[in-house]
């Protein structure tokens, strides 16, 4: 009869053989690039969580150089997931842990952990890719958005545009959209299964998502503050020809459809613009004030019991505070 300990000897020759036939097995994948591969997909992850959870995302100058990011990796993730060898890896890795487990009943053998670190390793990368799946869409359309807002700006700096329904507001209701498909959509996993030997491969979904809801209330602030600026604008040339004709009432029906505007304008003294050195939310603050200061100049204008003298003296004043302003943009 064979002694338990030569059995148990035996086994562990076995076990060598095997050992080194998924070792040869791993090299081999090693030779195709896929290890390596891998080690670069879950650093390029751990970069983009980090700077999602560094970056400013509230600013939309931002948008499409973080959409890139996310799109790059998300792309060398799904790449390397469709890899034909690595079913087979993560088959030979569950098969030497099924089989350590089953020896660690004999002495001198240990049970491995619960998980296979390849199985833990390609879980994070799952996890990561179903993530970004659901991000991307939202900075695709915050970058589209972005595109818009400048095309608005440069209507905004010649005062020139039709003022209404646009494409920059179809983009915020696909960035509405695309945010709340994330939100619906996405949970944050367990950490162990976002973690690599390098470090976490998404961030904290609270916090890009809060910074993702202020991102969209910045944008709609943009919008509101281009078609008020423009609309405003409008109503203030025409109330100016027309007082340049004497219809006093009619030029005071065009500065009251101005105040009208620029009093429901919501200030903001947030420093976000659509591009470095676009227009900030803060300029456009300044430039309703000084709006409103014309405006209510403008209106005194048009006191028709006043002398030609008085209403130039007000006229003048009010064109100064719309000078005033004027420069605010122009010099941003």
């Amino acid at each position: 009869m064979v002694e338990i300990d030569e059995f148990v000897e035996d086994i562990r020759r076995r076990d060598v053989l095997i050992g080194g036939a998924v070792v040869g097995g791993l090299s081999y994948v090693g030779i195709v690039g896929l290890s390596d591969e891998q080690d670069e997909v879950e650093e390029e992850l751990v970069d983009l969580s980090a700077t999602l959870s560094e970056r400013d995302l509230v600013d939309p100058a931002s948008a499409y150089r973080t959409q890139q990011e996310v799109e790059s990796a998300l792309t060398s993730a799904r790449r390397f997931l469709r890899r034909d060898r690595l079913d087979w890896a993560i088959g030979l890795a569950e098969t030497r842990h099924a089989m350590r487990n089953a020896l660690s009943v004999f002495p001198g053998y240990s049970p491995s952990p619960s998980t296979p670190e390849l199985v833990r390793r390609v879980t994070a990368i799952e996890n990561a890719v179903e993530y970004y799946n659901w991000l991307l869409p939202v900075f695709e359309s915050a970058a589209s958005i972005q595109t818009e807002l400048l095309h608005w700006e440069e209507k905004v700096l010649y005062r020139e545009g039709d003022v209404g329904p646009s494409d920059h507001e179809i983009a915020l209701h696909s960035l509405e959209d695309a945010l709340g498909n994330l939100q619906r959509n996405t949970e944050q996993p367990d950490e162990e299964r976002i973690t690599t030997p390098i470090g976490k491969v998404v961030p904290s979904y609270e916090a890009v998502e809060a910074d993702l809801d202020d991102l969209l209330n910045v944008c709609v602030m943009h919008q509101t503050s281009q078609s008020a600026y423009l609309e405003s604008s409008q109503a203030i040339n025409m109330g100016s020809r027309q007082w340049e004709e004497d219809e006093f009432e009619e030029a005071r029906n065009s500065f009251r459809r101005a105040h009208e505007v620029v009093d429901t304008v919501p200030r903001s003294d947030l420093s976000y613009g659509v591009d470095p050195l676009g227009i900030i939310l803060t300029e456009y603050a300044s430039v309703f004030e000084r709006y409103g200061l014309a405006i209510a100049e403008l209106l005194v204008a048009t006191d028709a019991d006043l002398t030609d003298i008085e209403r130039r003296r007000q006229y003048n004043s009010g064109l100064q505070h719309l000078l005033d302003a004027r420069a605010v943009i122009t010099e941003s």
